[in-house]
């Protein structure tokens, strides 16, 4: 057996499932009804639920505790992880991860629980992280760098601070650009996102950027100005921004395939009348 999905009910004791053989594993808990949830005895669940070192993948998917176990930093061989519909607050740094998805975590704040300096050159960074999925997780302001992402990086409804701190990260001689094997970029639902913030970014870093996508950023009355530094672009998609005209610059992308301008309803029925 390789994969096993266990849902959570009454755990109170160590259990002896955690096989060897085991490389993927999905932990679900169900609190559908509008019951009073003991967050102490959730986590002691997770605590006997711990599997076996060399496991691979791990989900988790409503649990809410607040913290985690100590055991989730020791599994050395995890590579691929997924939170959903969670309650924790923080996260342990896990720099061994090459895919983290994180998915409807409204509490969680960071991978800290100390306060932690949020200057780019202090931060730990994830060494092997090559896909970022970031969803419905409005307070997450601090977690490791994410470098040397190559596949893709969503951040939908979450802080703009996370992507500010790595793509502006300090950069020595002789390393490569943050961010500059990134394939797919989507910011969504950011709605504080502003043309200031935008133009502080180092854009020219994401120098393999395929396919950008600008998505219900209410804010964003233009596009920046570094966005015309991305000369491998083949697909740009602005959608349910505030942006009225396209600037000069956008005709000079030579290998844009697509691009996608979708005004909200509310400018679209006022065209219309």
């Amino acid at each position: 057996m390789h994969e096993l999905g266990i849902l959570v009910s009454g755990v109170t004791r160590s259990t002896q499932w955690a096989k060897k053989h085991l490389t993927s594993l999905t932990l679900f808990w169900d609190f559908t009804t509008n019951v009073w949830v003991n967050n102490a005895a959730v986590e002691k669940q997770l605590e006997c639920l711990e599997p076996h070192p060399t496991i691979s993948e791990l989900a988790l998917v409503g649990y809410e505790g607040i913290k985690f176990s100590d055991w989730l930093s020791s599994l050395r061989n995890l590579t691929r992880f997924s939170l959903r519909k969670c309650n924790c607050q923080h996260l342990s740094p896990l720099s061994q991860l090459g895919s983290l998805v994180a998915y409807r975590l409204p509490n969680l704040e960071g991978w800290w629980q100390k306060e932690h300096s949020t200057s780019s050159s202090s931060l730990p960074s994830f060494g092997r992280l090559d896909k970022l999925v970031i969803e419905d997780c409005p307070k997450l302001h601090s977690m490791p760098l994410y470098l040397n992402l190559r596949d893709y990086l969503v951040l939908d409804n979450t802080s703009f601070d996370t992507f500010q701190h790595t793509i502006n990260a300090p950069q020595s001689d002789s390393t490569l650009s943050p961010l500059y094997q990134l394939n797919t970029l989507c910011i969504i639902g950011i709605k504080k996102l502003d043309i200031t913030q935008c133009d502080n970014i180092k854009w020219e870093r994401l120098q393999s950027l395929r396919f950008l996508r600008l998505d219900y950023l209410p804010k964003l009355d233009k596009l920046p100005k570094g966005l015309q530094h991305l000369t491998a672009l083949g697909e740009l998609h602005i959608w349910r921004c505030n942006i009225k005209t396209l600037p000069e610059w956008i005709g000079n992308f030579s290998i844009l395939k697509s691009l996608e301008f979708q005004l909200s309803l509310f400018e679209f029925h006022c065209l219309k009348h």
